[in-house]
């Protein structure tokens, strides 16, 4: 028995370890960055929020295994800055015990990863800014007071859970639904458009903060002016680009703040340069970040409802093709066409023979089953440019473009549903009787070529069923 363990683990081991490695390797990289743009104190107190905020991302993204990187890559992280090596795993140790906390509680919570309702974003906020930055903080408390042997001090306590981890708490969200808007932006839209603009619109965004945040000319605007100019721009950002927009401009504007800031240059000095100016400036900061992207979440909330509630209008519930009232329009629009003189269209009246008695003898749910079955089988076989339709009940429509031989198409649909239920011996066997016609440019509308193919059913029917015929 103890000899079969061993393959599974060196398996396991050959598959991880990689993926460990760069999760390791990336959060060191990412720390290093942080402590360049922002140089930590020696106070434990402090937290790199860029890897962290990585690191949480990943974990929601990939699965916990993710706290084994982040223990390695904030370990070798604090090893490097000549910390001990036993203060450097406990670091470390903390750090992926925050991370599988924040992790496991938003699984718990529902939240969804595609960050799709504005409920999941104010869920991030929130376990953030009250679990997240709160636990961490007292985990630095309690390493920073074994590291000085003070002991327990409420004063040190409070220092640690005081109100300005709120900045911190909105630099960690931000890198959080950055990287889940990105990953699910990237899987879903394809559109090569999208990306374009969105590289045009960062591109703008960029210049505007460079002129308003380096340009001498800008010295003379008052901190309040500043301040508002920026949200401005994260705002009409975040309209045309919804959550996507939203942390790309956040992110743009905290890297061109910290840029000036490590440039001594520009209007930045202007907004921190009174007193608790940098901590009142940072509050606002937190502030643009936090609306920004809650404004993104409901946009694309409302979106996405628009587009359900479209493909709704002009689909079918039960078997997912189209509805009547998607047919008709369509169909309207092809007979323009034929009276144009440039089309070949074949309208098919399709009826599932004898539904009532399989509903009665079988159940609803199988009557279900066969619809849906039905349907895929006439999307199997028709062309992309061709439509099916449901119409209502057991009937069902098609209309296929530039047909040659109306009768060869009919049956063609009909001895393909027969090979279709051969390979499935799972579903009731059922026939369709089929009424066709071609559309004709004398016909005044599409209800004149309608009743013509519905005659033609009434036919098939009237003559045995599981057959098809062609109006004259």
């Amino acid at each position: 028995m103890l000899l079969r363990y061993p393959p599974v683990s060196l398996l396991h081991l050959r598959v991880y370890l990689p993926r460990v490695a760069w999760v390791a390797l990336s959060y060191f990289l990412l720390g290093k960055l942080s402590y360049t743009l922002l140089p930590a104190t020696n106070s434990l107190l402090e937290s790199l929020f860029l890897p962290e905020g990585f690191g949480l991302a990943l974990a929601l993204l990939l699965g916990s295994w993710v706290g084994a990187g982040v223990f390695a890559g904030h370990f070798a992280l604090t090893w490097s800055n000549d910390f001990p090596w036993t203060h450097a795993a406990l670091t470390g140790a903390c750090n992926a015990l925050v991370l599988l906390v924040g992790a496991q509680l938003l699984r718990r919570c529902q939240f969804r990863r595609e960050l799709a309702t504005a409920r999941d974003y104010l869920l991030l906020v929130l376990v953030t800014a009250l679990v997240l930055q709160p636990l961490s903080r007292v985990l630095g408390w309690w390493l920073l007071s074994m590291d000085t042997g003070e002991g327990f001090q409420w004063l040190r306590l409070n220092e640690a859970m005081e109100l300005g981890a709120v900045e911190k708490s909105a630099c960690e969200v931000l890198v959080v639904s950055a990287i889940l808007a990105f990953v699910d932006v990237f899987r879903t839209n394809g559109r090569p458009r999208f990306w374009l603009y969105l590289a045009l619109a960062a591109a703008a965004l960029g210049i505007a903060l460079q002129r308003l945040l380096f340009d001498q000319q800008a010295v003379h605007l008052h901190a309040l002016q500043v301040i508002s100019l920026l949200y401005l721009l994260v705002m009409l950002t975040t309209a045309v680009f919804e959550l996507a927009g939203a942390v790309l401009s956040c992110l743009a504007m905290l890297a061109m703040l910290q840029w000036a800031a490590q440039t001594n240059h520009g209007a930045f000095f202007q907004l921190v340069g009174f007193q608790d100016g940098e901590y009142y400036f940072n509050v606002f900061l937190a502030g643009i970040v936090f609306s920004a992207g809650l404004l993104g979440a409901l946009l694309r909330e409302k979106s996405a409802n628009e587009a359900k509630l479209a493909e709704l209008a002009h689909q079918d519930y039960l078997t997912g093709i189209s509805n009547r009232r998607y047919f008709c329009d369509l169909a309207t629009r092809e007979l323009a066409r034929v009276k144009r003189g440039n089309a070949s269209v074949a309208l098919l009246w399709i009826d599932i023979d004898h539904f009532k008695q399989i509903n009665d003898q079988h159940g609803h749910a199988v009557g279900d089953d066969v619809l849906v079955f039905f349907a895929g089988v006439l999307q199997r076989e028709t062309r992309e440019a061709d439509v099916v339709a449901r119409i209502g009940g057991e009937e069902f429509a098609a209309m296929a473009l530039d047909v040659r031989e109306l009768d060869a198409l009919a049956e063609r649909f009909r001895s393909a549903l027969q090979h279709a239920l051969a390979a499935r011996p799972g579903i009731v066997p059922f026939t369709v009787s089929i009424g066709a016609t071609l559309f004709r440019v004398d016909d005044a509308d599409i209800d004149v070529a309608f009743h013509r193919a519905d005659v033609a059913l009434y036919q098939a029917k009237q003559g045995g069923r599981n057959r098809a015929v062609c109006a004259p």
